[in-house]
């Protein structure tokens, strides 16, 4: 096993990255944690808790991007990353729209009151 010192990119092979398909790396776990946190984001939306929506969403993007930094610097990048990563992004999203689309009022924020479209 070859020695890598702190801040050097993990060199990778293709006979190690075949291996590592399925394997549950850091960064795959903060993926996970990230699909877990979207029924929380739609209740907390559902709720009408938008504070609390809004900073859980805030985590889950800064988690997105230290999972992505974690698995390209560090070399643990997997086939399981790549499929989970996009499909944490895009519940997290569609879900997202799909619970403020039942309330229209809970976009007014985004444009402030006096720039809010007309509630006809």
């Amino acid at each position: 096993m070859a020695h890598v010192l702190v801040g050097e990119p993990v060199p990778t092979s293709p006979e190690h990255a075949q291996s590592r398909g399925a394997e549950l790396s850091i960064p795959n776990l903060i993926t996970l944690g990230r699909i877990l946190l979207v029924p929380v984001v739609v209740w907390a939306i559902t709720a009408g808790e938008m504070r609390i929506a809004f900073l859980l969403f805030l985590a889950a993007g800064i988690s997105d991007a230290v999972d992505g930094f974690l698995a390209k610097r560090f070399g643990m990048t997997t086939e399981l990353g790549a499929y989970l990563d996009p499909l944490a992004d895009k519940a997290m999203l569609v879900s997202m729209y799909v619970a403020l689309e039942h309330d229209p009022e809970k976009w007014i924020p985004v444009f402030g009151e006096d720039h809010a479209p007309p509630m006809s």
